[in-house]
């Protein structure tokens, strides 16, 4: 099951029949997103379209000035990970 969660809304499954996109951004929007798989496989983590830099990985500063088109996000191990606000 594939979940986009806007802060401050509940969880939803994501409807790829949807008429409205559960994200609307502008083009020079910055946003601060985190990427959590919660299935018990390693899954490749990509938005169509568009770059992303990596600025943490599992709470950790990374020093990482590029560009990404994908990243590889290990599977769930049963916890919930403290998000700091």
């Amino acid at each position: 099951m594939f979940m986009i969660t806007v802060d401050g809304q509940p969880p939803a499954p994501f409807d790829p029949h949807a008429i409205q996109p559960n994200i609307t951004v502008h083009q020079g929007d910055v946003e601060d997103w985190i990427i959590e798989n919660r299935s018990r496989e390693s899954h490749a983590f990509h938005i169509h379209q568009i770059h992303f830099m990596l600025t943490k990985w599992g709470g950790v500063p990374v020093d990482e000035p590029f560009l990404r088109d994908a990243i590889d996000v290990p599977y769930w191990e049963g916890r919930v990970r403290d998000i700091p606000g």
